[in-house]
């Protein structure tokens, strides 16, 4: 089947400034999840990330000194996280030397899938800290297994400039994927393993500094939990922590007594394997030789996580004998955070777009609004202070920016207006206040169509509002 680069169907309010916006080939296919990647075809997408503070000008923390403890500011530690909305994946970074401000580093979403709902996906960070890799899909492919399996894309960020660089379509959607270790190596899944458990699982091994697969191995089985090492992925086939060889053959290191949910890397090649069993959350060393029992949390109260020269256990830990791991750090916290930054300083406990609240509650909107507004909380580890903050997304700011009050002649509108004899009353200061104009794609105020659509392309992109 030809494939041919397709446009957008319709045209949104949307910036030149769209971070990590990247060109895509055949929506409708990819929407089925029955492309392999070979059949794609796309373009690699440069763009600069901003850098400094957020772009609401807040960050978590507003006593830094009493958060996150001395010498903060000159912190190299940095936290990364995604969370998606109908805008897109977006990934947000916070540096301590900035008190934790999160800001929007890369947007990442397809052409032609303007219409289709949220994004969701998940991302990690590399070894080196520089890069991070993130799986993202629209949210639907959550529930249809096809997509879950290898209806999902790959990039690649650097998030020392912002360059997002697409690496794989096809991928699997999944909490585990992608993998990142100690290195600057990225291991991506896809999955063909059908409901009766047979198939096989096909690794991708992405160079994070080019975003080139460098190594493609076709493992037979249920492969998840990848860890690229330097001497191999390693990962959970069959209730076993294995070893994949070139080939795609496998070598059992120990057996895992119970259902792995992490694995993160630590110091001196061990690596640790968070599972449940008997109820519990229950972590392991592995050490190259020995499995040994570190300890137990309650049930999904446990978060195993990579950390500059080791990892990190965070939650109800109390129960976790860090003794026993060289490189393993413990931090309580009240429940299970979602991310911790690549030195541990920060705990990320909560992500999620305003748009969101209009789709899982009776708060906001599903219509769009919202969208670009993060809400994200946070705990130091210094402390155990808590905090909250609202991030604003590149095109959010942007479109927030664009309904300031224009000019006339030099003069603010209302001035203007009042010159002329009229009184504005409208009390938005957002808003424009001439009496006879309606702002641009004012969905309460335009002309009756036949159908939604034309009422969006109806007008010059250009003009600000329309007369009535």
């Amino acid at each position: 089947m030809a494939l041919i680069r397709t446009s957008r169907a319709r045209t949104r309010m949307r910036t030149a400034r769209r971070t990590g916006r990247i060109a895509f080939v055949s929506s409708a296919a990819l929407a089925a999840g029955l492309l392999p990647a070979s059949q794609v075809t796309a373009v690699s997408a440069t763009t600069t990330g901003t850098h400094g503070v957020s772009h609401s000008g807040k960050s978590l923390f507003g006593s830094p000194d009493a958060a996150l403890g001395d010498n903060w500011q000159a912190s190299t530690d940095r936290a990364v996280i995604g969370t998606g909305d109908s805008r897109g994946f977006h990934i947000l970074v916070a540096d301590e030397s900035h008190a934790f401000a999160y800001r929007e580093l890369a947007d990442l979403t397809e052409a032609g899938f303007d219409e289709i709902g949220p994004w969701t996906g998940y991302v990690c960070t590399t070894g080196s800290g520089r890069y991070a890799a993130a799986v993202y899909a629209p949210s639907m492919a959550a529930n249809k297994p096809t997509l879950m399996q290898h209806g999902a894309f790959a990039a690649v960020v650097d998030l020392a400039t912002g360059k997002v660089t697409r690496s794989i379509a096809g991928v699997q959607l999944a909490y585990f994927s992608p993998g990142c270790g100690q290195t600057d190596m990225v291991t991506f899944t896809r999955s063909a393993v059908g409901d009766d458990g047979h198939g096989s699982t096909k690794l991708f091994d992405v160079d994070a500094a080019s975003g080139k697969n460098v190594k493609t191995t076709t493992v037979t089985g249920q492969f998840t939990n990848p860890l690229p090492t330097a001497n191999g992925d390693i990962g959970v086939l069959g209730g076993r922590l294995v070893k994949v060889s070139p080939g795609g053959g496998t070598t059992t290191l120990t057996r895992l007594p119970g259902r792995p949910f992490a694995l993160a890397p630590s110091s001196d090649g061990a690596v640790d394997v968070a599972v449940v069993a008997d109820g519990r959350d229950v972590l392991h060393r592995w050490d190259g030789k020995t499995l040994t029992r570190l300890g137990t949390s309650p049930l999904g109260k446990l978060g195993l996580f990579p950390r500059r020269g080791g990892d990190l256990v965070a939650g109800q830990v109390s129960g976790i004998d860090t003794a026993k791991a060289p490189g393993l750090s413990k931090v309580n916290a009240p429940a299970k955070p979602l991310a911790a930054s690549r030195e541990g300083h920060l705990l990320t406990t909560a992500v999620a777009s305003e748009e969101l609240k209009g789709i899982t509650s009776k708060i906001g909107s599903s219509d769009g609004r919202g969208a670009g507004l993060i809400d994200i909380a946070a705990q130091a580890t210094a402390t155990g202070t808590a905090s909250t903050m609202q991030a604003t997304t590149v095109e959010a700011a942007t479109a927030t920016a664009d309904d300031v009050e224009p000019d006339v002649s030099g003069q603010p509108e209302k001035d203007a207006l009042a010159q002329s004899g009229v009184a504005p009353t409208d009390p938005n200061p957002q808003s424009h206040y001439s009496n006879c104009l309606v702002k641009l794609n004012n969905p309460h105020a335009q002309a009756l169509q036949p159908s939604p659509a034309p009422i969006w392309s109806s007008g010059p992109s250009t003009r600000r509002c329309t007369a009535t």
